[in-house]
């Protein structure tokens, strides 16, 4: 064989949906630009036994041989086909079973408290070392400041934003504030020294399908930044201006981007301000 050019997908597991060298052989592979596909293990070619199948199956289809280096399979005959449609059931298992053991142990180390997984609200870090969680000192002064300007300065969610951007203080993972970002950052138990995690059951791609039992909660005891009272004083504020301002604009219906015009410096809506008069003719 001639060699002609490498299609690799670096610290890409095989596992993934978005496979941009894979997707470049297919490519190549239509365009009828070699004879045959040389892989060192059949497994990286496919994410599930049906998705590997389906790659060869593609060669197939466009004349362009398989090889496998590591499995010495001819998947041109039908022992091949049936072999490596036996090895890619096999290899599937395998990489189930490791997904699900290492599942299993990371559950376990966070219900013991030796791990955290997930992304810590602003304020926190997991230290790998003391195998604990730790406020971060700068992020837990500007959370106190927020709570206070809130509470004793009386500034809007919006107002404080705009001060927050203005400064270049950024989020936790460096973005411009926003009001729902910081809305959500007030309503998390964390900041007062108690949570509870593994709340939902997700599917394979991350979305939310349910609710998990009671005794698959996980309690967490965290430094506190701030003392529940002052805590509950934010939920009541929040819960009035909710009140306030739930009430859906009458204007959604009558202007076509009403509402999707987002400020630069604070993300949130845009909204005109309305005010009706009758002019003599009769019309608002």
């Amino acid at each position: 064989m001639e060699f002609i050019k490498i299609y690799e997908d670096k610290g890409v597991s095989g596992a993934k949906d978005k496979r941009p060298g894979l997707d470049e052989l297919r490519k190549a592979v239509k365009n009828h630009e070699f004879n045959a596909v040389v892989v060192k293990d059949f497994t990286r070619f496919g994410r599930s036994a049906r998705d590997l199948l389906n790659n060869i199956q593609y060669l197939k289809d466009h004349g362009v041989e398989f090889v496998s280096i590591k499995d010495n399979i001819d998947t041109s005959t039908p022992v091949g086909a049936l072999t490596t449609t036996i090895l890619a059931g096999i290899a599937e298992f395998e990489r189930e079973t490791i997904l699900a053991r290492t599942s299993e142990g990371r559950l376990s180390k966070w219900r013991s408290h030796r791990t955290w997984v997930g992304q810590l609200p602003y304020g926190y870090e997991w230290d790998e070392k003391g195998e604990r969680i730790v406020i971060v000192d700068e992020q837990a002064k500007i959370y106190k400041r927020i709570v206070d300007e809130y509470l004793d300065l009386n500034y809007s969610l919006n107002e404080i934003c705009v001060r927050l951007n203005r400064e270049h203080i950024s989020t936790q993972k460096g973005k411009a504030w926003s009001t729902a970002y910081l809305s959500q950052l007030l309503r998390y138990t964390f900041h007062y020294g108690t949570t509870t995690v593994n709340l939902k059951k997700m599917d394979s791609k991350g979305k939310i399908i349910g609710d998990k039992p009671l005794s698959e909660h996980i309690p967490w005891e965290v430094p506190d930044i701030i003392k529940k009272s002052k805590w509950d004083e934010v939920q009541k504020k929040l819960k009035e201006a909710n009140k306030r301002g739930g009430r859906p604009s009458k204007f959604k219906d009558v202007f076509l981007l009403h509402g999707l015009l987002r400020c630069g410096i604070c993300g949130s809506a845009v909204v005109p301000l309305h005010q009706e008069r009758r002019v003599p003719s009769g019309t608002l």
